[in-house]
Order: C-alpha cells, then sequence, then structure tokens
C-alpha cells in the first residue's frame, strides 16, 4: 500500500509532460505507482469500468534501470487507454457483454428450475464463450486505436525506442521478437 501512496518526481514529471503534448484534460492524481519486488516487466493497467485511474506497475529495480523512453510509452499507452474506455461505444459494448453474462445465468437457473440441465449448460456455455469473445475483441481494439494514439503524442521513434526497450526486459521470447 505504500507503493501505491505517492508517486516518484520523475514519474509524475513524465506524466505531466505527456499530458502537455497530448492536449488532455488530466489531473496528477489519475496516475498510480506499484513497486513490486519479485516482477521483472513493467505494465500498465486503466480502469476496465471507465474509471480515468492508469496504474503503473513496475518492478522494484526501474526507478534505477528504466529509461526515459520505455516510461513515456507505458504512460502515453495507459493515458491512451483510459481516454478510450470513457466513449460510448466502448460503454455500450461493455454493456452488453454484462448483459450476456446475465442472460446466461439466468438461462441457466431457468431450465435448471424446468429440469433441463442438458439444454441449460451448452446454452449458458455458448452465451458466456461469445461475451468472452467480444470481450477479447474490444480489448483488442481498445489496444490498437491506444497504440495509435500513442505514437500520434511521442512520435514514432520515441514510441519505436520505447516498445523496444520494453521488449527487451520480457523473458517471453515471443515477446522479444
Amino acid at each position: 500500500k505504500r507503493s501505491q501512496a505517492t508517486v516518484p518526481t520523475f514519474i509524475q514529471e513524465a506524466f505531466s509532460r505527456i499530458i502537455q503534448q497530448a492536449r488532455v484534460p488530466a489531473t496528477p492524481a489519475m496516475l498510480r505507482c506499484e513497486l513490486k519486488p519479485h516482477l521483472h516487466e513493467p505494465s500498465v493497467r486503466s480502469s476496465w469500468l471507465g474509471r480515468r485511474k492508469i496504474q503503473l506497475v513496475l518492478p522494484l529495480n526501474a526507478l534505477i534501470m528504466m529509461g526515459q523512453d520505455e516510461l513515456d510509452v507505458l504512460i502515453a499507452t495507459g493515458l491512451a487507454r483510459s481516454i478510450d474506455s470513457r466513449k460510448a461505444a466502448y460503454l455500450l459494448g461493455r454493456l452488453l457483454i454484462a448483459s450476456m453474462v446475465l442472460i446466461a445465468a439466468l438461462g441457466l437457473i431457468l431450465f435448471w428450475k424446468q429440469h433441463l440441465p442438458l439444454v441449460g449448460f451448452p446454452f449458458a456455455g455458448a452465451l458466456c464463450a461469445s461475451a468472452a469473445w467480444f470481450a477479447h475483441v474490444q480489448a483488442r481494439s481498445i489496444a490498437f486505436r491506444a497504440d495509435m494514439l500513442t505514437v500520434r503524442w511521442l512520435g514514432r521513434g520515441n514510441a519505436c525506442g520505447g516498445l523496444h526497450a520494453l521488449a527487451d526486459r520480457s523473458r517471453s521470447p515471443r515477446r522479444r521478437q
């Protein structure tokens, strides 16, 4: 909890600089930083519920080892994702996903009450699988739009340099490629 309480000054300065470059109304309170001792790859998370919170999850040695391009890419990506997640189309998609899961649960209960569990399980399974697929498609589209905004804000050279540096930190050989 202490790691979330304060954001290091160089991270806060990078966030302020990216907000100015992006010309986005944002407050420094949007950014949270969590330092984990056993983590090797930095990551960024934004709220799935549309709240404007960006959380950086960094390894403990990132304060020393992390370059400016890496930090800029992480912050800009988190900011772009939080902006995109507040759009009406994304909110409607999340409402559709939630309603599909609710209909699956209600259908499963109704079929169970009618002593037809062999009909209810495939029905609920199909609805939940399609909701999961739709959530995956929606997350990918948000990621692609966020990447385009990140490149627009930082420039192609800085974004590519930061992405390459982040990929070099990865333990997964697939991500390094």
